[in-house]
């Protein structure tokens, strides 16, 4: 009875104190359904890894449009590391305000994301420079890119009842799975003083380690973590799709039409072009700008609306979103 009585305290101890403390990689739930089903490995839809390799080669090659950064090379290389050598690397962090700035902060989604963007913007902006196979490139990543704006982000936690993370704490932690954790109480104090020594003793110490891994920016982990072990928690308010607005004005092809600055906002046209609304895929505007804050505007057929959303369609596919 002795026996049973000390086991329990020891699990709700380690349940309150323990399992409670959980680590956090802020990313975007475009991988929501690869990690419920692969959990965190070296492992990627083919497309995704396809498309880095591109990016990599274009890139290189147009670096008058914006050098390659120190970050993204070292992104390019750990990727590549990881698809050679299956080696994985997730930053976790038990920092808030680190979880913040890569959930809703400006590098949510990953820094590798915002190095991304930033290139992709710059090569749609100097398109004469591009050949149309790398185009198509740009195209395909920005179809990525918007898909990505368009979900919520996310937040992977992890916490000690998971085998990696005895790697990751370090060998003196006490932040252990149960089964270790209750191996190390039962080995350092006798039975009948166990509730005495975990709050006395453990939880001291605990409070001191948590407030020290607090305090760091990250803690890298470096081996796979099963999906029983993750829990992804979706932030639902931190989609970022544009509302689409009740009244816009509606135009015939071919057929040019005055509008002012501010029917304009209402079709969100965007620099190339194209229109956000449904009524307008397959459509392209000629804008020219008038006195008076007046404009006019004509709606031509394109087809890159509509190869823009086939690339949406297919990002959406091989990550199942």
């Amino acid at each position: 009875m002795v026996i049973q009585s000390s086991e329990l305290y020891i699990k709700q101890f380690w349940e309150q104190h323990v399992a409670s403390f959980e680590l956090c990689h802020g990313t975007t739930s475009l991988y929501y359904n690869h990690f419920k089903e692969h959990g965190l490995n070296a492992s990627y839809p083919a497309p995704l890894v396809d498309l880095v390799a591109k990016i990599r080669t274009l890139w290189m090659n147009h670096q008058n449009i914006k050098p390659l950064t120190a970050y993204f090379t070292w992104f390019l290389d750990r990727f590549a590391r990881a698809q050679a050598e299956n080696a994985i690397e997730f930053s976790f962090s038990a920092n808030i305000a680190v979880q913040n700035e890569y959930t809703t902060g400006s590098r949510h989604g990953g820094e590798w994301l915002r190095e991304l963007r930033s290139f992709v913007a710059r090569g749609l902006g100097h398109g004469q420079l591009f050949s149309a196979d790398e185009k198509l490139v740009l195209k395909e990543a920005q179809a990525l890119i918007d898909v990505i704006s368009e979900l919520p982000v996310m937040k992977v936690k992890i916490n000690p009842s998971c085998p990696a993370s005895i790697k990751l704490f370090g060998e003196k932690s006490l932040l252990l799975p149960l089964d270790k954790f209750k191996k190390h109480i039962q080995d350092s104090c006798a039975e009948m003083e166990t509730k005495h020594y975990l709050y006395t003793t453990i939880l001291p110490r605990l409070n001191v380690e948590k407030a020290q891994l607090r305090d760091l920016p990250e803690l890298v982990l470096t081996s796979a973590v099963p999906p029983e072990f993750l829990t992804l928690e979706l932030i639902e308010d931190s989609t970022r799709k544009i509302p689409t607005p009740v009244e816009y004005p509606h135009l015939t092809w071919d057929q040019p039409i005055i509008l002012s600055a501010n029917e304009i906002s209402k079709l969100q046209i965007d620099r190339y072009g194209l229109s956000n609304l449904d009524e307008y895929i397959g459509s392209r505007f000629d804008v020219q700008s008038l006195q008076d804050n007046q404009y006019c505007v004509t709606r031509r057929v394109s087809s890159e609306q509509n190869i823009d959303k086939e690339f949406r369609k297919n990002w959406r596919a091989a990550f199942k979103v």
